[in-house]
């Protein structure tokens, strides 16, 4: 995903907005299962702690 893509995703879930980041989700391309079902289990079960914590590694890497 792009680095505007994963700073959007950081920002969604610091701001713990679930909707948002449910949107960011359906666009990873859908060949990438694991990924869309691990990030959406943690967004449904409210875990944005870890979305923010991936994000956040993410970006630092890019």
């Amino acid at each position: 995903m792009s680095e505007g893509w994963t700073n959007q995703l950081y920002e969604a879930a610091f701001e713990a907005n679930t909707n948002y980041v449910m949107e960011f989700l359906e666009s990873i391309p859908k060949t990438e299962t694991f990924s869309i079902q691990s990030l959406t289990k943690h967004a449904r079960e409210f875990e944005l702690e870890k979305l923010v914590d991936l994000a956040a590694t993410l970006i630092s890497n890019e």
